[in-house]
């Protein structure tokens, strides 16, 4: 059924889920994980820089074998003898990298690869083995034994470990293969099924009367990064001053993601447990942050919200309904059904001609959960009362208020903050 993502019904065995953690090193440490991430630096612009002369000379572009080979020249050429100190798979993967970032611009999912500027790359490289995680210890290849805040322990078998640094600070990206059994999307109670709207003055509104104000995480900190930024414009170019204001700069902006990412996991999480069907609208977010309101979209992280509150309701086996961007879910009568054609963007809340007063939002949450419970039905995917003589067709929203029947989850009116 079209906007019913249930695709994942018979999934591979395998599932992958990456674990981050705070690497804890030393300053002998530090350097040697910058001198990491200086050789896969050199060797991807390198990589780009080879792919590019032959496919200008022959008009074929070379294959990751052939470029690994040439690498091996590399390193016995003179004055590339520090390269023998950095371990061959991190420089490998590098390649690998050149040749995913070409795949991806023929696919059209990104632009034409670019060299890596050493002022702006954050410094990152990546190993597909020798890793170990031992307490709260890890061990990295030709760099030794480090220390890390261990939050929580790994889970099945680690494939791939990326080391970044973000914000003057190093972290470890531990991704996991786990063994799971093929779970099909469990069919679900219609009365367990919940609508989601998603906004700017409302970050969501849930068709049961929850609403979930917008924590306006960015908004908040607007007045101390104007201030880093004006700080920083008037640093010379290339002096210490103006790295270290940069560094400050980062850490600001890394601050409000983190509240972001965090307020966004645990209220996905919290909504995933409590629900067993989910009813979205699909939004063009890269449309909707070209226009005026494009701070506040973009500090909502509504892109998120949907990516995360998808992949958790596969982890729980519960459906997910996608509901097309263009429905009138706005100006559709939860009521009567009627269409608003009239209603304005400024207005909270419209009467409609049935005499029915609707809050906006509440109201789109209504219909969007109305339109979904149908594509689920139609996909088999709910359940609704059919023994007795008892209705079949899902009622909408308004009618099961009407009727005193309610969907489960929160209370009317409370509010996730």
């Amino acid at each position: 059924m079209p906007g019913v993502r249930y695709e994942h019904v018979f999934d591979m065995a395998q599932r992958f889920k990456t674990y981050r953690y705070e690497l804890r090193p030393t300053q002998r440490q530090m350097a040697s994980l910058a001198r990491a991430a200086g050789a896969r630096r050199f060797v991807f612009n390198w990589a780009l820089g080879e792919w590019r002369a032959q496919y200008s000379l022959t008009g074929k572009s070379p294959t990751r074998a052939e470029l690994c080979r040439a690498l091996t020249r590399l390193k016995r050429e003179p004055g590339n003898e520090w390269m023998l100190d950095i371990s061959s798979s991190l420089m490998q993967q590098a390649i690998i990298d050149v040749w995913r970032a070409y795949r991806n611009f023929f696919a059209g999912r990104s632009g034409y690869p670019r060299f890596k500027s050493k002022k702006r790359d954050p410094g990152r490289f990546r190993y597909p083995a020798g890793v170990r995680i031992e307490g709260d210890r890890i061990f990295l290849p030709r760099i030794g034994w480090m220390r890390l805040r261990l939050s929580r322990s790994v889970e099945g078998k680690v494939k791939s470990v990326t080391v970044k640094r973000r914000a003057g600070k190093w972290f470890v990206l531990a991704l996991s293969e786990l063994e799971a059994d093929p779970r099909p999307v469990l069919p679900c109670d219609a009365r367990d099924v919940v609508g989601i709207d998603l906004g700017v003055a409302r970050l969501a509104t849930l068709s049961d009367g929850t609403l979930v104000a917008h924590p306006r995480f960015a908004a908040r900190e607007e007045v101390r990064i104007r201030r880093a930024m004006r700080a920083l414009s008037r640093k010379r170019p290339g002096s210490r001053n103006r790295a270290k204001q940069c560094r400050r700069l980062a850490v600001l902006h890394a601050r409000v993601a983190d509240r972001r990412k965090d307020f966004l996991h645990k209220l996905t999480s919290g909504i995933a447990t409590t629900y067993g069907g989910f009813c979205v609208e699909t939004l063009d977010v890269r449309g909707l942050a070209r226009t005026k309101l494009s701070k506040s979209v973009l500090d909502a992280g509504l892109g998120e919200f949907l990516r995360q509150l998808e992949y958790k309701a596969d982890w729980r086996s519960k459906p997910f309904v996608a509901v097309g961007r263009f429905y009138p879910s706005t100006k559709t009568c939860g009521m009567c059904r009627r269409l608003n054609p009239d209603l304005e963007r400024s207005a909270r809340t419209w009467r409609c001609v049935c005499g029915t007063i609707h809050d906006r939002d509440l109201n789109a949450s209504c219909n969007i959960r109305t339109e979904g419970l149908r594509l689920l039905v139609a996909a088999g995917l709910a359940d609704t009362e059919n023994a007795c003589g008892v209705q079949v067709r899902p009622l909408t929203e308004a009618q099961n208020v009407e009727a005193g029947t309610p969907t489960r989850g929160c209370q009317t009116g409370s509010i996730l903050v």
